[in-house]
Order: C-alpha cells, then structure tokens, then sequence
C-alpha cells in the first residue's frame, strides 16, 4: 500500500480526508506522556484529550492550608475573609467544573492518518 504524501487532500463526495504530516520515522526512544493526555491508546486509534480535576485540587489544596494557617497564626478577622474569598472563588469554579460534562477526546487513526475533532453543533 502506497501512502499519499504530506500536503495531500482527497475530497469524497461527504468528506475530504488532508494528509498533515509523512509517516512517522522510527528513531528507538520509548514513547513518553509526560503530561498524561493520552487517554486510551491501541493498535487503531489514539485518543488526546485530558480532562483531570486532580491538577486543580493539586493547587487549590496549598492554598487553603496557607490561607487557613494565616488567618490562624495572626488572629485577624480580616485575613480570614480574604482567604475564604481567596479559596472560596476557586471552589466554586472546581465545583462547576466538576458537574460540566467531560469534553470528548480527539481521535487520532493510526492506520489511515486520520483526525476526529469532536464539535458543538
């Protein structure tokens, strides 16, 4: 089988399929996902797409126990309402990004060279 070269776009009579990029090259370093946004990945396709709350709670988390801790240690009123503003606005984005629905993915098809890009409609 003779793979189109990069640059090249074939049209159908409901799609059009555009060649991005020439296959891959192999050099022999081991794969990395040093960001974790690969979601599943198999012989066919390839899914990108991260959606983790962890990275948010990650930051939120320090930030409570330093606002907590200041407003303990001074005693000032005043540093306990900026810190529950402080936290509390970022809570409240978590919490409605918690019961958002999950984005979908982008789809990679390894075999044919393939994008999905999920949209609204």
């Amino acid at each position: 089988m003779n793979a189109p070269a990069a640059g090249t776009r074939k049209k159908g009579f409901f799609s059009q399929q555009d060649y991005f990029a020439p296959l891959p090259i192999p050099t022999g370093e081991k794969p990395k996902d040093v960001m974790n946004a690969v979601r599943c990945k198999n012989d066919i396709f390839i899914d990108v797409g991260n959606f983790n709350i962890g990275s948010g709670v990650m930051v939120l988390w320090p930030m409570i126990v330093m606002c907590l801790s200041v407003a303990y240690f001074t005693g000032d009123i005043y540093d306990s309402m900026l810190g529950a503003y402080m936290t509390g606005v970022p809570i409240l984005m978590l919490i409605y990004m918690l019961y958002r629905p999950t984005p979908l993915p982008i789809r990679f098809n390894r075999q044919r060279r393939e994008v999905c890009v999920p949209r609204k409609d």
